[in-house]
This record gives structure tokens, sequence and C-alpha cells, in this order.
């Protein structure tokens, strides 16, 4: 999350529409996103003058703010106040931020001082979880850094160097490459490792494949394959998407830069091994 916020987003809605919103605050909370939502924040809450506490999380203190828009929102007392601080932020030159307000709409009310131009999410058409992801995406596209586009011998050089180094002392790495694939074996105590990166340039698809032997009980079992769709401008290559991810434990399919993928695949071999 950016230092800058105490949340990463803020949910404003009725009370009518509360069963619908806690699923999608109980959803972001697993997947470790800081949102505020009042029934988490019972005790923070209890005692205080809600009127300017509340105007201090929408205006200043969140990096998004989703609006569930209904017939009922409108005619409640506390989401007008919610609204208002949030048309604050959206209108004060120091504090504007573009694509600060996510509209989601359960119907056509409309909402004042929110544009008709303005894209929204239609919640009648994605579940709690759907919408969860969705926030998600844009949160992590917003805190995306970019990395430089790198030509594709470069981007096997990177690849070497940060799944072939810096691991704990107790991991022996070795690696072959070809020009089809890189493979690297890890000795860890009683298992190697194998990881193999099989290039499909014709389609930009890079197929992570891998598997270990239990030494010790001479078993062999092959980790579930990672599909990465390799993101190109011209010739160089700009990003990646991990588009099928059983390799890892827990991820959502966003868009990222080629290092902060071959660090997740880094990080998740890492806690295969216990480490």
């Amino acid at each position: 999350m950016n230092e800058k916020y105490e949340y990463d987003v803020a949910l404003s809605f009725a009370g009518e529409d509360r069963e619908y919103v806690e699923q999608v605050a109980l959803f972001l909370k697993k997947k470790s996103i800081a949102v505020f939502y009042d029934y988490f924040e019972e005790v923070d809450l209890w005692g205080k003058n809600l009127i300017s506490y509340l105007e201090n999380i929408y205006t200043h203190k969140s990096k998004y703010c989703v609006i569930f828009i209904s017939q009922h929102y409108v005619q409640k007392e506390w989401t007008t106040y919610e609204s208002s601080a949030a048309m604050v932020r959206m209108l004060d030159s120091n504090l504007k931020q573009k694509e600060y307000l996510l509209p989601v709409k359960f119907d056509e009310t409309k909402v004042s001082g929110i544009l008709s131009t303005i894209g929204f999410i239609d919640g009648k058409k994605k579940s709690p979880e759907e919408l969860g992801n969705l926030i998600i995406k844009k949160i992590h596209s917003s805190e995306m850094k970019k990395d430089e586009p790198i030509s594709f011998e470069i981007f096997k050089n990177k690849l070497i160097t940060i799944l072939g180094k810096g691991f704990p002392p107790n991991w022996i790495v070795s690696h072959e490459e070809t020009e089809q694939y890189i493979r690297f074996q890890y000795t860890h105590f009683d298992f190697v490792y194998y990881l193999e990166f099989d290039f499909q340039m014709e389609e930009n698809i890079l197929l992570l494949n891998g598997g270990y032997t239990n030494l010790f009980f001479d078993t062999h079992t092959f980790m579930p394959s990672a599909k990465i769709l390799l993101n190109f401008d011209k010739e160089l290559i700009v990003d990646g998407q991990i588009v099928n991810y059983d390799f890892f434990d827990d991820m959502d399919n966003y868009v990222s830069p080629i290092s902060e993928i071959l660090e997740k695949i880094k990080k998740e071999l890492l806690k295969k091994g216990g480490n």
C-alpha cells in the first residue's frame, strides 16, 4: 500500500446493501488489502465525532473510494456525508486524484456530483469476489512500477540473475541454457527441485514447468505449470502477465513488471522449500 494512505480503499454504501458489500470487504481483507469497512472499525468509531472522522477517511486517508449506488444510497444521511467528502477529494486541486472515485451501480439511481461519464461497474453482474478482484487489480495497477523495456537476451540474463543467485547457503543452484529453454536445479537437503522455462516466442508465451525429487523416499512429483504472457512493444519486452498460476499458492491475475514476476517465482520456490 502507498505509505501516504492508511487504507487502500474505503467502501461507502447503504445499510440495505450491506450483505453484498460485506462479502466484498471480507474478500479484500483476506487478500491483505487495507479496506475501510465500518464493521471492521467498531472500536475506533466508538465515541468519535463521526462526521469529522468519516470526512477524514473519505477525503484524506483512502487511496480509492468505492461507492455502491442504489436507491437506498441517496436516502441516507451518512452516505451523503461520505459522498460529499469524496467529492471534496475529487475537486480540491491539492487533493485531486485521477480515478479516485469508483462507482458500483445496483440500479440507475443518480448521485449528485457523480457524472454519468464516469466509468462504473454493474454490481448486478458481478459477484462480490469478482468485484473484489477488480478492486485489487485497480490498486495494483496504480502501484506498479514499470520496468524499462528490455530485449529478449537481457530478459534471459535477468531470469538467470534472479533465479540463479541469492539463495540461502543450504540451497545449491545450477542451470542449463539452450535457445529453447533455461532449466534450473536446486538441491535443498533431501530434495532436488527443477524449474524449466520453455520459450514459445511465436505466441509470446513463457511456460514454467517444475518438479521435485525426494531423495530420502526416492519419489518424484511435478509441480503444476505456470503460463506467462510476455507483452512486447516492437521487439522489446515491456511487462508480463501470469495467466495460469497453479504454481503459486495465492496470486491474482494482473499485469506485472518482468522483474516482479521473477521475484514472485523465487519467493514461491523458497516457500515450497520451507524458507
